[in-house]
């Protein structure tokens, strides 16, 4: 089989795009498959099992100078921050990407992406696959508003350069639908390859569990909660005990480390409390097209509905977590300070690459407030909430019952007043500690994972790879033939005399 090599760009942080880190990480299980270039802007860490890729080597692009510009900038930075970002991607996709074959990009963004990925493509012999998660035009929308004038000129860009992809992957049905309708993109060359989680995203057992609120204690279990300190043997969670086969409590304590010992049930018996919190987790880019008013409006409802109707003593407190970065945190942090709950406990938090996955499988509950700005993609982070078995409450919006399943795998919901009777709904207990209507749910979740992300990946996106598309012919060369040649022409033209003595030479 014919050796090659892969490019993946995505023009952002390659830290924060879970999805393309995947697409690395199961090219890198082709046999074929020599080195996959990862391009990106440098930023946060990426998924241990893809640093720790030896067939992966990530090629990283500056971020932009104009990034900490103020907002009313925004529009005399942006020609400074394209041409900037070209430069950088030109120079990576032309010299620092051996001889690969493919080039394998996220859109969006599309600005100035797809130009440069044309032209690298044109001058090297490249072919293109582009992976539609959204549309470019749609997001520049969000913050100059529809009918701006660039956004009109965004549109007819991403349009006309959509074309130069030999094949396309989109993340919905509706999205590969809309590209055909309104992009007159050939239905053929379109492959819908849904989010799906990796092995990674998985629930967690009680030993993973106590680690991780151990480790994360002084995060979560701060600033008020004071029902139990967490501590080596004892979170408001779990609770390890002496296991039968213990002769002196004392003694055994002394060699259990929860972040060293491989297998602590050997000296104690590691245990979920039946009187533990509930834990409710909302992953967020804190950006304005995630309303999170919404869910503090839900939770400031839940919070007065338990106090309103004498319920302190039995509904469990609900400990909510809320990962992520964003430019919206620091204001939202302030609204949640003035909220003044009793009965519930925010904390937003900015976890390892390693323990997001570990914090999603210990929880029992998700929030997703993601409203696509197209309506045509689907959230990340509810795939990743699912392949760690956690039913979701998402806000709805076009395309999203291709994910979410109302009553099956999660609940969908309008509104904050909904929001908070299905949070009152899934989180309490009945007189057995049970939940029935989360136990059912938790099961619609297993089977939404029977396909996990790699499964998927070899049937739908390997066989792109596999296919004889015909290489285009690279201009490159030819083109540097005739500068060299026309070069030397102009020399011979302009000093004959030195021309000749060098021939003669």
């Amino acid at each position: 089989m014919k050796k090659m090599e892969v490019a993946v760009l995505v023009l952002g942080d390659i830290g924060r795009s879970p999805r393309m880190q995947y697409h690395c990480m199961s090219l890198s299980t082709m046999e074929n498959v020599e080195t996959v270039y990862f391009v990106g802007i440098e930023g946060e860490g990426c998924v241990p099992g893809l640093e720790m890729d030896p067939k992966i080597e990530k090629r990283t692009i500056r971020e932009p100078y104009t990034k900490n510009l103020p907002r009313w900038m925004y529009l005399l930075s942006l020609p400074v921050k394209i041409f900037q970002q070209m430069l950088q991607l030109f120079l990576i996709l032309m010299f620092s990407i051996g001889s690969s074959e493919y080039i394998l990009v996220q859109n969006p963004p599309c600005i100035p992406t797809f130009v440069i990925v044309k032209l690298v493509a044109w001058l090297r012999g490249i072919k293109v696959i582009i992976d539609w998660h959204n549309l470019g035009f749609s997001v520049l929308a969000l913050k100059l508003g529809e009918n701006h004038p660039l956004v009109l000129v965004a549109r007819i860009y991403e349009k006309v350069f959509a074309h130069i992809g030999d094949y396309h992957i989109c993340v919905t049905r509706a999205l590969k639908e809309w590209l055909c309708d309104s992009f007159s993109l050939s239905e053929n060359k379109i492959t819908v390859m849904y989010d799906k989680a990796p092995g990674f995203f998985h629930p967690r057992n009680v030993v993973e569990k106590h680690r991780l609120f151990y480790k994360l204690s002084d995060d979560l279990f701060s600033n008020g909660f004071g029902r139990c300190p967490a501590t080596m043997y004892e979170t408001p969670f779990t609770k390890a005990t002496p296991s039968a086969s213990a002769n002196d409590e004392e003694e055994n304590r002394g060699h259990y480390d929860p972040y060293t010992d491989d297998d602590p049930t050997t000296k104690f018996k590691l245990a979920l409390k039946p009187d533990r919190p509930r834990l409710l987790i909302s992953s967020t880019s804190w950006t304005p097209d995630e309303d999170f008013g919404i869910l503090l409006d839900a939770l400031a409802f839940l919070d007065r509905r338990i106090t309103r109707d004498d319920l302190v003593d039995t509904f469990p407190l609900i400990i909510c977590v809320v990962t992520g970065k964003g430019p919206q945190r620091e204001m939202y942090e302030e609204k949640i300070a003035q909220l003044h709950l009793q009965h519930i406990f925010i904390r937003t938090m900015w976890l390892e690459a390693g323990d997001y996955p570990t914090l999603l499988g210990s929880c029992d509950l998700g929030v997703c407030l993601h409203t696509s700005t197209s309506g045509l993609d689907l959230p990340m982070k509810v795939v990743d909430m699912f392949g760690s078995g956690l039913p979701v409450c998402a806000v709805d919006f076009q395309c999203l019952p291709e994910l979410v399943k109302h009553n099956v795998n999660g609940k969908i919901f309008k509104s904050d007043v909904q929001l908070a009777d299905q949070l009152f709904e899934l989180l309490s207990r009945d007189e057995n500690g049970d939940n029935p209507e989360l136990s059912k749910l938790r099961e619609g979740v297993k089977d939404h994972n029977k396909e996990r992300w790699q499964k998927q990946w070899l049937k739908k996106v390997k066989p792109i790879f596999e296919t004889e598309i015909p290489r285009p012919w690279a201009m490159g060369y030819p083109l540097l033939f005739l500068m060299v040649a026309g070069l030397l022409f102009g020399v011979t033209k302009m000093f004959p005399t030195f021309s000749q003595s060098l021939l003669k030479r």
